[in-house]
């Protein structure tokens, strides 16, 4: 179901079952109000989470846990009442940017460059076509982004390899 993904998701984002109330009688309700607030129903607005998933639904949110955020627990000693209690507080993984340290860049160090416009595109020699964006140029791209020209896009590519490029996609606003 879509609960039982989220739960999934969620605790591969870095979140505990225990420290969240993943468990127990409450377990879907808490779930659904994190995966809410991580965006992993974003684009499934319409869907029955407690229904099985459809294949396409499944990628879509596994998709929104690989762009969303990881976080942590940080542990401190604090002293009430005269005795020493251990506090646990919930962080945003942070990147070495200081944006949000994302699945996708974490795992598989992939970065998302966001919202760039597709400007030129010409085929090579060898069947691949090199693509240039106002951000940034990449060679070797495997497939033809032609019908994207001029539309505002969203290209991942692995990290300071600009020959990497995993897809090229429309972004909202095209």
């Amino acid at each position: 179901t879509g609960v039982q993904l989220a739960k999934m998701l969620l605790v591969s984002l870095g979140y505990k079952s225990e420290n969240e109330g993943f468990t127990g009688n409450a377990w879907a309700t808490n779930v659904n109000v994190r995966a809410s607030q991580k965006g992993l129903y974003e684009g499934l607005e319409s869907i029955d989470v407690s229904a099985a998933l459809t294949r396409d639904n499944a990628a879509q949110m596994i998709w929104n846990a690989l762009k969303a955020g990881e976080v942590k627990y940080e542990y401190t000693l604090v002293s009430e009442n005269g005795t020493l209690v251990s506090k646990t507080t919930l962080e945003n993984k942070k990147d070495t940017d200081g944006k949000d340290l994302t699945m996708l860049k974490d795992k598989y160090a992939v970065t998302t460059r966001e919202n760039v416009t597709l400007q030129t595109i010409s085929k090579d020699d060898k069947g691949t076509y090199n693509v240039t964006t106002d951000g940034a140029s990449y060679t070797k791209v495997d497939k033809d982004y032609s019908d994207l020209m001029g539309q505002k896009v969203d290209v991942l590519v692995k990290d300071n390899d600009n020959s990497k490029v995993f897809g090229i996609y429309a972004n909202e606003d095209s």
